[in-house]
């Protein structure tokens, strides 16, 4: 995991067609609600295969919406 990243998310089908991605569902609510992830936090996203994506927390709501900053493949 980054050194700038608390936290980290589980997404196991990680595509990165643009430079966002969203959480949804179990995941997303568990971000939200338990790790208390708030707007400006860095979040690694890993998808279970040695991907991991450097991201920034955009909004933490139903959902979690994440800008991506760095593709660690």
């Amino acid at each position: 995991m980054d050194d700038r990243c608390r936290h980290a998310v589980f997404l196991p089908d990680l595509d990165l067609g643009g430079n966002t991605l969203e959480l949804t569902g179990d995941e997303a609510r568990h971000a939200v609600r338990v790790k208390r992830l708030q707007p400006g936090q860095r979040v690694a996203v890993l998808d279970g295969r040695g991907r991991r994506v450097v991201t920034e927390v955009v909004e933490a709501t139903r959902t979690l919406s994440l800008r991506v900053l760095e593709d660690g493949h």
